[in-house]
């Protein structure tokens, strides 16, 4: 007979806290904690979930999760075997690809497919050629009218002198209009774009801590209109991704080392779960995310604010 479920639920009631406000604590749904209360683990979304959502439970009520896992862990399932070889990168994105298509309710991570396409590069040759083409022309064309102009002139006895008032009057008119603000574009052009470095710095996110809780915090992304993550794991953990409401967006248990999420959120507010920060590193729209404590099962909120 399960025992565990009933020790929690005991301790819970003692305190007089309600599951509503076990799952604001731990940021775990009402309906796994119910069936933690009830034994029924295999509600739960796996092995290594479970002893995970006991974890937060029992630190959210105050208990020393070590001796729980002592004294009731017999009752847990036990959590899958680890190869003793790493498999390679490759082969594992394939089988976490098999096994994200055979359960629909985990996200696939997108991943980012770079292709290089050289039909622009063509393109731009093409056309280059088509100018040099159309300018060789012209170059032709004029020379053969020069040529045909002095053989006139020469006909006909007439001759121009080259060096005449009227048109070196005429080249320096067109040197100093050459020579404008408005036709010189070297020195526009850098301060354009220096402004425009300028605006692309000022436009990064800032990450301001509002609260902070033991292995909970709460962070503002000022400047961000949506949340971009990546998470990078040099070990074994889980993530799973909320929103405000604590409905689960994302849930991706089992990472490996050497596996690397890049995901894109339109809220307000999410609420990321770190089964474990020590193999996993952050980045939140571009920037490093510091974790504010040494607990190993961090939770951390996140709240996007408009710039002003």
């Amino acid at each position: 007979m399960a025992e565990l479920g009933p020790y929690l639920r005991g301790e819970r009631e003692r305190q007089g806290a309600s599951l509503e406000l076990m799952q604001q604590r731990t940021k775990i749904q009402r309906r796994y904690l119910q069936a933690i209360e009830t034994g029924d683990y295999g509600a739960l979304p796996g092995a290594f979930y479970a002893r995970a959502f006991i974890r937060s439970y029992a630190e959210a009520l105050g208990l020393n999760a070590e001796d729980v896992f002592r004294k009731y862990g017999h009752e847990l399932p036990a959590p899958r075997q680890q190869p003793t070889e790493m498999p390679s990168r490759a082969s594992r994105k394939q089988t976490r690809s098999r096994s994200q298509q055979k359960r629909p309710q985990q996200k696939r991570p997108q991943q980012k497919q770079k292709k290089t396409s050289f039909l622009p590069f063509i393109f731009a040759l093409i056309f280059l050629l088509i100018i040099g083409a159309g300018v060789w022309v012209l170059f032709q064309n004029v020379s053969s009218d020069t040529q045909t102009q002095q053989q006139s002139d020469e006909g006909t006895g007439v001759q121009f002198e080259s060096g005449s008032p009227e048109e070196e009057d005429s080249g320096a008119a067109e040197d100093s209009a050459e020579n404008t603000p408005e036709n010189n574009g070297g020195s526009g052009g850098e301060e354009d774009e220096s402004a425009e470095e300028e605006e692309t710095t000022d436009a990064d996110v800032q990450l301001e801590e509002t609260s902070s809780d033991g292995d909970n915090a709460s962070y503002d992304v000022i400047g961000a209109e949506a949340f971009e993550l990546t998470m990078s794991f040099s070990g074994n953990s889980y993530v799973d991704v909320m929103d405000a409401d604590g409905e689960m967006l994302d849930m991706f248990a089992s990472q490996a080392e050497g596996d690397e999420l890049e995901e894109t959120y339109e809220a307000e507010e999410i609420t990321v779960n770190v089964g474990n920060t020590n193999n996993m590193e952050l980045t939140v729209n571009g920037r490093e995310f510091p974790y504010p404590s040494d607990g190993t099962h961090q939770v951390i909120t996140f709240t996007a604010v408009p710039e002003e």
